[in-house]
């Protein structure tokens, strides 16, 4: 048994650490997209705008009831 929670904590990490890639890799090409388009002055305020999006889709999936629920524990 704890062979198999060892295995699957290894593969968690894995994801993980490639999710982290992938959110590296977006923002370092959506970055040059703005600086090259839009001017260096921009990527600032771009970032900000995709915080603002991040943080409205998190509200929208816990109006949906997608988080915990209130009274439940897990």
């Amino acid at each position: 048994m704890l062979v198999s929670v060892w295995g699957a904590a290894m593969v968690a990490m894995a994801m993980f650490s490639g999710l982290f890639n992938v959110g590296i890799g977006a923002g370092a090409l959506i970055g040059s997209q703005v600086s090259s388009h839009a001017g260096l002055q921009h990527v600032g305020l771009a970032g900000g705008l995709l915080a603002l999006l991040g943080a409205a889709w998190w509200l929208w999936a816990m109006k949906l009831g997608a988080g915990p629920q209130r009274g439940h524990m897990p």
